[in-house]
């Protein structure tokens, strides 16, 4: 090799040699890292100032008092270091937002609809903020001068300081005359009413509460075959005063407007099954009186194989087995859910209730809207297994986080060969639909789903007085009551119940003031019998 050429390979390798000393890996790594702009900020930072309060299942101010009104233009902080919300306050809180569909999520969550709220977009986004992986508020973003939050049954509506100031200064002038005694006639009327001068006993009737729950286990009777069986729970929650007691009815009794009845379930084991009858009658007659007395009762329902989900005043929401408990092991197992009306379920011509009879024509809407939302939820090979449409009486009620919701099913097409034995995988769904009085009496937590969670990690299921004074909390072994203070638990259950192994609540019934006394000398006669 000649000198020159020599030169000019150590003149390229130079080169090359500092041209990759100038990308040095960490020069690469910093030319693809990520990190959040320092200037960075959500629609939610800034100074609210609360403009309106909504009870969920209210228009806004058709509950406010005089007691609610002051908290009509408190100043509500959000910073990233921190938030003041009320008397909360939140230290390097983390934040998370996702968008979602406003029916569903207001539906499914709060029961409440958009409309309640005043919302008319399909979508908003939800900022959820915990703190050291703990949850301590939510918000709904509406639009950058709109945002809502859900505190202890209530909404608040948000508005910037900016916007608020004229507000304010109005709600200042309303505090004032509240205090002063010059309160606007609707407020002062109830204050009027509150002030009415009530002796002891009366005081202890309209603080009174009770709770008649029916539960549901199984009994393992081999071959895995499992009986559900049921009883029935009365606790008395009395007043502040008093200390709850509870009481247990081996059997279910539901209370009715024309008195309780009994619905008895009576399940006989065959050699690889078990058949189901259902009978419901009022506790003072047996079946066969009644059945000779009136045309609401003409027999009882059979059935190869069945669940009690819920039960209201009115309907029994059932899990029906096609096949599961019949002697021929190779027919296609299917589970269906139906809805019945108590007065007509014993009758030879009953039939399942069809959603749009029990809500209108909506809840067709919501059903295949929730129906949709699942297949597209799923993986297309799960998908080509499962009906398409749901049939307009696939759905029931059931329990979930604190309240009772309603549930659709997609079941599986029976596409399988006759020798087959695989169980059917049907797909449940979530229909956004608000059940009504009607349905469910009442169905209110107070504190929050989030707050129980908080304060009882392994609560499944919770039940609030409607006098807001006692919390039923459900873990997967104990009944634990607890009272309620200023939106929060008490340090100390007041009493604990031990529950059988797997049982859940399938019926929640409230009484409230006099009715209290008549349920507990009822149920306890049913005891001694």
């Amino acid at each position: 090799m000649s000198y020159f050429k020599k030169i000019i390979l150590i003149i390229g390798f130079t080169m090359i040699s500092f041209y990759l000393c100038s990308c040095t890996p960490k020069d690469i790594s910093d030319t693809v890292k990520i990190s959040s702009p320092n200037n960075y900020e959500m629609p939610l930072m800034g100074d609210w100032i609360v403009s309106k309060k909504y009870n969920k299942n209210f228009e806004s101010g058709s509950s406010v008092t005089a007691e609610t009104e002051t908290e009509i233009g408190k100043l509500i902080s959000i910073s990233k270091n921190s938030i003041v919300l009320f008397d909360k306050e939140c230290y390097n809180p983390e934040f998370k937002i996702k968008t979602v569909d406003s029916k569903s999520y207001l539906v499914g969550k709060f029961e409440t609809s958009p409309e309640t709220l005043g919302i008319s977009q399909a979508e908003f986004q939800i900022v959820t903020v915990t703190q050291k992986d703990n949850f301590f508020a939510s918000f709904i973003i509406l639009d950058k001068d709109n945002i809502l939050t859900y505190i202890n049954g209530f909404f608040y509506h948000l508005v910037p300081k900016h916007s608020g100031d004229k507000n304010t200064n109005q709600v200042s002038d309303k505090e004032s005359n509240i205090k002063s005694g010059t309160q606007s006639t609707k407020v002062q009327g109830k204050l009027i009413n509150s002030e009415k001068v009530l002796d002891s006993s009366e005081i202890q009737r309209q603080l009174s509460s009770g709770i008649l729950l029916g539960l549901k286990s199984y009994e393992n009777k081999g071959n895995n075959i499992k009986i559900p069986i049921y009883r029935t729970l009365w606790i008395n929650l009395g007043s502040y005063s008093e200390k709850p007691t509870i009481d247990v009815i081996p059997r279910l009794v539901v209370p009715r407007k024309s008195g309780f009845w009994f619905v008895d379930v009576e399940n006989k084991l065959k050699i690889s099954h078990f058949e189901s009858s259902i009978s419901v009658y009022p506790i003072n007659k047996n079946i066969k009186q009644k059945s000779q007395e009136s045309g609401i009762i003409n027999g009882v329902q059979a059935y190869t194989g069945v669940d009690i989900l819920f039960i209201g005043n009115d309907y029994i929401s059932l899990e029906l087995n096609g096949s599961k408990f019949n002697s021929n092991a190779y027919n296609f197992n299917t589970n269906f859910l139906r809805l019945y009306a108590l007065d007509t379920i014993n009758s030879k011509n009953s039939s399942p209730i069809i959603i749009s009879n029990l809500l209108g024509e909506d809840a067709i809407k919501a059903l295949n809207q929730g129906a949709a939302a699942y297949l597209t939820s799923v993986n297309f090979n799960e998908r080509q297994k499962l009906e398409q449409n749901p049939s307009n009486y696939s759905f029931g009620i059931i329990r979930r986080d604190g309240k009772w919701v309603l549930r659709g099913r997609l079941n599986e097409l029976n596409t399988l060969s006759e020798k087959s034995s695989k169980y059917n995988n049907p797909g449940d769904f979530d229909i956004p639909i608000i059940l009504t009085k009607d349905i469910v009496a009442y169905d209110s937590l107070y504190p929050s789903w989030s707050v129980i969670k908080e304060m009882v990690p392994e609560a499944i299921d919770a039940y609030s007085s409607p006098n807001r004074h006692y919390v039923i909390v459900i873990t997967r072994t104990s009944l634990i009551v607890y009272n309620v203070t200023d939106g929060r638990l008490g340090s100390s259950p007041l009493l604990t119940f031990n529950l059988n192994s797997k049982e859940n609540i399938i019926m929640s019934q409230w009484s409230t003031g006099s009715y209290v006394r008549t349920w507990d000398e009822q149920m306890k006669k049913l005891i001694k019998q």
